[in-house]
């Protein structure tokens, strides 16, 4: 990722791969993407990688409490990754949420803002694209 990113603020075209969570495997086509102005990136890890953290210009991290997390990772593997809930809760509760209190949340300290994860989702995006255009690179 770091290689790719490098290679984007050069102006280059790169070649992202696509992970299938279902299958837990990348999947054999990649998505092709091309430099832009603006080059967004997430990652509940992005804080901690070195070659990313050092190239971001702005940052911000998206914070929501556990049980906002847990009823969204529900919502979303169960339509998207064909889980059950009670699974979804069991690996939650068993390494998603302790592995979020030592790696992800001590990652919030780095982030030029910290943004609401739980106020209604157009307030959000307003308020984020308000930072965005005050922030000066």
């Amino acid at each position: 990722m770091s290689a790719r990113l490098k290679q984007l603020l050069a102006g280059q075209v790169v070649d992202v791969p696509v992970y299938d969570f279902v299958s837990h495997t990348r999947q054999s086509h990649s998505l092709r993407l091309a430099p832009r102005p603006v080059v967004l990136i997430e990652g509940i890890l992005i804080f901690s990688q070195p070659g990313i953290f050092e190239r971001l210009n702005y940052s911000f991290y998206v914070d929501a409490c556990q049980d906002v997390r847990l009823e969204r990772r529900i919502r979303r593997d169960v339509a998207e990754r064909g889980r059950s809930p009670e699974s979804v809760r069991m690996q939650f509760f068993s390494t998603v949420a302790p592995m979020h209190d030592l790696f992800v949340e001590p990652s919030k300290e780095k982030a030029k803002v910290v943004i609401s994860g739980e106020s209604p989702f157009q307030e959000t995006i307003d308020d984020l694209v308000l930072k965005l255009s005050q922030f000066k690179s």
